[in-house]
């Protein structure tokens, strides 16, 4: 396949439960201007109008999902794992079996956290055009701002790092189906995203600059960032 015929698939885990908010409902479903996490994470997704198809994958005890309304284009499966990493596997599994979408293993797929509401369109368009002019795998990144500090366990600083070549990864991240399954199967310890799975086995990855706003929604105090962004943009564009 030629590089301006390759496809491009988004693949959404959601999964997760989000003990670290401490929500009667998992953080995807948290509520943001009236609208679910997930559903304005599938939204940005979709406007970028790259994608052949958009891949949510939940929970198979997912009590919330049903209640998701999602553009032409988005398909819904219930294979989650016992982690992340597990997820992303099963859904990469399911895209290269063609069930639900037509697509092969030299096609792009774009992994995005289901808790990143606020990727920028434009952003994942700039990605896309990265993995294709480089012809490997690119994440979407943010160069570090603060000053980085290195500490003992006992919090006692050991160094100040340079941080002019520090970036903080963001999603989505973008790697040819097949490799990035190939990578995943060979073990997902100490595989913190997918970006590392490709890294561990000799596989390229550029760094993509992205907005700061495509944040992961961890903590309560996220959470109340999140709510304002979406109250603002809401008044903006009711």
């Amino acid at each position: 396949m030629k590089e301006e015929e390759s496809r491009f698939y988004a693949l959404v885990p959601a999964s997760g439960v989000g003990r670290r908010m401490g929500l009667a409902v998992p953080k995807q479903y948290l509520r943001l201007a009236g609208e679910t996490v997930l559903s304005l994470t599938v939204r940005a997704l979709h406007d970028s109008g790259i994608f052949s198809g958009i891949l949510v994958v939940v929970s198979e005890t997912d009590a919330w999902i049903d209640e998701e309304t999602f553009p032409e284009g988005v398909s819904v499966v219930r294979r989650g794992g016992e982690t992340r990493a597990d997820t992303v596997v099963n859904g990469l599994e399911t895209l290269s079996g063609g069930a639900v979408f037509p697509a092969s293993g030299s096609d792009w797929v774009m992994v995005h956290d289901a808790a990143r509401p606020f990727v920028d369109p434009a952003d994942i368009r700039k990605l896309r055009d990265e993995v294709l002019s480089a012809g490997h795998g690119a994440i979407l990144a943010m160069p570090m701002a603060d000053t980085v500090k290195e500490a003992s366990p006992d919090r006692r600083i050991l160094a100040t790092r340079d941080r002019k070549s520090l970036w903080r990864a963001a999603t989505p991240q973008a790697f040819r189906l097949s490799e990035l399954l190939s990578a995943l199967r060979r073990g997902t310890e100490g595989v913190t995203d997918e970006s590392s799975a490709m890294e561990r086995t000799g596989h390229p990855v550029s760094v993509v600059p992205g907005s700061t706003l495509n944040f992961k929604i961890t903590t309560p105090d996220d959470a109340l960032i999140a709510e304002a962004i979406a109250e603002s943009r809401l008044r903006k564009h009711p």
